[in-house]
Order: C-alpha cells, then sequence, then structure tokens
C-alpha cells in the first residue's frame, strides 16, 4: 500500500467521520427532544421522535458499514498514516465521534429511566383506582342495600 492510498483513505474515512458528526449531533438534538417530549407526556410526539432517530441510525449505520473497511485499512498501516499530515485533524473526529456517542447513550440511559418510572406510576395510578373501584363497590352494597331486601324491612315495620 503506497503512502499516497493511504493518504487517499484517510481523507476517504475524515469525511465518513465528517458525515456520521453531522449524523450524531442530529441524533444528541433528537435525544433532548425526546426527554422534552416524555416529560410534556406528548407520546405522539415521542414515536415521531423516535421514528426519526431510527432514520438517522439507519444512515449512521450505513456510513459505519462503508467506513469499517477503510478504518480497517488505516489501523493495519498506522505507523505510516500517523505521519500523513491530516492524521490529527482525523483522529479528533473520531474523538468527537466517540463522545457523541456517549453522550446520547447516556442521554437514551436517562429517558429509559423516566419511562420505566412513568411506567410504574402509570401501573400504580392504575391499580389506585381499581382499589378504589372495589371499595366504591363495596361501599355502596352498604348504604344502598338491593331493592329486595329494603322491601322486607317495609313489610315488616
Amino acid at each position: 500500500m503506497t503512502a499516497e492510498e493511504l493518504a487517499h483513505s484517510l481523507t476517504t474515512y475524515g469525511a465518513g467521520l465528517q458525515a456520521e458528526l453531522a449524523l450524531l449531533h442530529q441524533l444528541e438534538g433528537l435525544a433532548l427532544a425526546q426527554h422534552d417530549a416524555s416529560a410534556a407526556n406528548e407520546l405522539d410526539r415521542l414515536t415521531a421522535v423516535g421514528d426519526e432517530r431510527t432514520r438517522l441510525m439507519t444512515a449512521l449505520v450505513r456510513i459505519e458499514a462503508d467506513l469499517k473497511p477503510v478504518r480497517e485499512l488505516i489501523a493495519a498501516n498506522l505507523s505510516v498514516v500517523r505521519q500523513l499530515p491530516f492524521f490529527e485533524d482525523t483522529l479528533v473526529r473520531h474523538r468527537q465521534a466517540g463522545d457523541l456517542v456517549a453522550r446520547i447513550l447516556e442521554s437514551d440511559r436517562q429517558l429509559l429511566t423516566q419511562l420505566q418510572a412513568a411506567e410504574q406510576a402509570r401501573r400504580e395510578a392504575a391499580q389506585a383506582i381499581e382499589a378504589g373501584e372495589v371499595t366504591l363497590a363495596a361501599y355502596r352494597r352498604v348504604i344502598a342495600p338491593a331493592v329486595a331486601s329494603v322491601g322486607l324491612i317495609d313489610r315488616r315495620g
């Protein structure tokens, strides 16, 4: 592999990283939008943002699949590639992408925790409502006896 071919591979990888960064920034914004939609209990908006995230993730996976062989080539020739003048810029982009992924994953963990807590609260509220209905039904039977038993009392009284 010539230095020129490696330089071309590094340029290709750098451009791919730049495209990934653009998608990751959009994904980060959508992660924040999901938090907002969840906090506002806007399920339709939460679904729409999730759909958009899926679309962006599909594009990100495609780019990543295209970059994998280039990254492997660069890794196999790292001693030569490190000498190229734009290696450091590419390395910075690579680290930025990793940092963005870490932030998005942390945001997703937080959102999942919020959604699980909301689901638990919903279940508890549903159980409380069911318990209240049972209690009211029992109370109603005590306070308002059936019509047949009222008739018995009236005939004797």
